[in-house]
C-alpha cells in the first residue's frame, strides 16, 4: 500500500514538471517583435545632393512583445534615403525584420542642400588676334576668350586679367602658350616666333679728301652700329665713280677690313673713289657707305706727278714704259684693287723695245675681272 502511494506521488510530480516545461516553451514562442526606435539620432543630418546616408552615431533599439528590448545592428542596406533632390525635413526609413516580422522607423529633420558648384575645365573658345611674334616679344592676349565650365554645366568667360599666362618667346620656332585658371589649364597653339634680323646703321665717311702725290696721309672712316647684339664686319672697296660702279675689294691691307681705311700713299695724281661695305652676323642686310672721293694733286703744283712712271697718263703726256720691269709693274698696279683706277683708262708710251723672253709674266687683268685690261691706248 505504501508503495502504491509513493508511485502515485512520483507520477504526479512528473506530470506537474511536464506541464510547467511546456508552459515555458509556449511563453518563449509567444515573444515577437513589436517595433524599432531610433534612440540616438545619427551624427550627420545635413547632406548635399547625391550623398549616401551616414550611419555614424545612430542607435536603433528593437522592442519585443515580452517587454524586452535590445540594440540592433543597422547596415546601409536597411536604410532607404533619397538625396537626389534638395529639401528640408527629408527623412530616411530604417527597415528591420525579426522572426518574419518587419517593422520600420524613421529618421527625420534631414536637410539636403544643392551640391557646391566647382570648376571642371577651361577652354580657349576664341583665339588671340596676334599669333606671330619676334624673339623676345611678350604674348598679347588681345582678342582671346577663355571660357570656364562648371560642375552644373554652366559656362562663363574668364577675364584675361584673371588668367596666369606662361609663354617663352626666347627662341624662334613654333610655340605653345599655357593658360592657367584656378588650377585648370589649357593652351594656345599655332604661335610662330620669328628670329629678329639685326639692322645696321652706318655713318658715311667724309665726302671729299684732298691730298698731294708723294706726301699722301689720311684715312677714311665710317661708324656703324647694329641691333640684336650682332657682330659687325667691314670691307673697303675701290670704285670707278661715286655710284659704287666697278666695286673691287681692297682685301685687308691698310685697315681695309676695319672701320678706318688708310689712303694708299703711292697714288698718282688723279681722282679715286672708295666706300665701305658693313655686314653683320644674324642674317643682317649689309649696308654700303656713300662713296668718298680722294683727289690727289700733283706734287709741287705741276701738271702731274706719278710715283711709278714718267708722264701723266694723258694723250698729251702718256705714261712712259721702257723696261720689262716697268711693264710688269704696270700689270701689278692694274691687277691691285687699290690702284686699278689710277692706271686704268690711261695712255701709255713704249719708249723702247721690250723683250719678255725668260721673264716671269703676270698678264694685265684676269678672267674674273676683265675690266682691268682696259688700256685706253699704247702709243708706239
Amino acid at each position: 500500500m505504501k508503495k502504491m502511494r509513493l508511485l502515485l506521488k512520483l507520477t504526479l510530480l512528473l506530470a506537474i514538471f511536464a506541464i510547467s516545461f511546456n508552459s515555458c516553451k509556449e511563453k518563449e514562442k509567444e515573444k515577437t517583435l513589436v517595433s524599432i526606435e531610433v534612440t540616438t539620432q545619427p551624427t550627420k543630418k545635413t547632406y548635399t545632393v547625391g550623398e549616401p546616408f551616414d550611419l555614424s552615431g545612430m542607435v536603433v533599439t528593437a522592442k519585443f512583445s515580452d517587454g524586452s528590448s535590445e540594440t540592433i545592428t543597422i547596415t546601409s542596406g536597411m536604410v532607404t534615403f533619397n538625396s537626389a533632390t534638395t529639401g528640408t525635413n527629408v527623412s530616411a526609413t530604417i527597415t528591420y525584420t525579426y522572426e518574419g516580422k518587419t517593422v520600420t522607423a524613421t529618421v527625420t529633420g534631414i536637410t539636403v542642400n544643392a551640391a557646391a558648384v566647382t570648376l571642371t575645365s577651361i577652354e580657349v573658345t576664341t583665339q588671340p588676334t596676334k599669333k606671330t611674334y619676334n624673339v623676345g616679344d611678350t604674348f598679347d592676349p588681345a582678342g582671346m576668350v577663355v571660357t570656364a565650365t562648371y560642375s552644373d554645366n554652366s559656362k562663363t568667360p574668364v577675364a584675361n586679367t584673371a588668367l596666369t599666362i606662361t609663354a617663352d618667346f626666347g627662341s624662334a620656332g613654333a610655340k605653345t602658350v599655357t593658360i592657367t585658371y584656378e588650377g585648370k589649364t589649357t593652351t594656345v597653339t599655332g604661335i610662330t616666333v620669328n628670329a629678329v634680323i639685326p639692322v645696321i646703321t652706318i655713318t658715311n665717311p667724309v665726302a671729299t679728301t684732298n691730298v698731294t702725290a708723294g706726301s699722301i696721309t689720311g684715312t677714311l672712316s665710317v661708324t656703324a652700329t647694329v641691333t640684336e647684339g650682332a657682330t659687325l664686319s667691314y670691307q673697303w672697296h675701290s670704285a670707278t665713280n661715286t655710284s659704287h660702279a666697278g666695286a673691287a675689294s681692297l682685301g685687308s691691307a691698310g685697315g681695309a677690313q676695319t672701320n678706318t681705311f688708310t689712303i694708299p700713299t703711292g697714288l698718282a695724281a688723279g681722282t679715286y673713289y672708295y666706300f665701305c661695305e658693313v655686314s653683320a652676323t644674324g642674317g643682317a642686310e649689309s649696308k654700303r657707305s656713300s662713296v668718298a672721293t680722294v683727289t690727289v694733286a700733283a706734287a709741287g703744283g705741276g701738271e702731274c706727278s706719278d710715283p711709278n712712271f714718267e708722264g701723266c697718263g694723258t694723250l698729251e703726256k702718256p705714261f712712259e714704259i721702257g723696261t720689262a720691269e716697268q711693264l710688269a709693274q704696270l700689270a701689278s698696279l692694274i691687277n691691285a684693287s687699290a690702284t686699278t683706277s689710277a692706271y686704268n683708262n690711261k695712255y701709255y708710251k713704249l719708249t723702247a723695245d721690250i723683250n719678255l723672253n725668260k721673264i716671269e709674266w703676270t698678264p694685265i687683268g684676269n678672267y674674273y675681272n676683265p675690266s682691268k685690261v682696259i688700256l685706253t691706248e699704247i702709243i708706239m
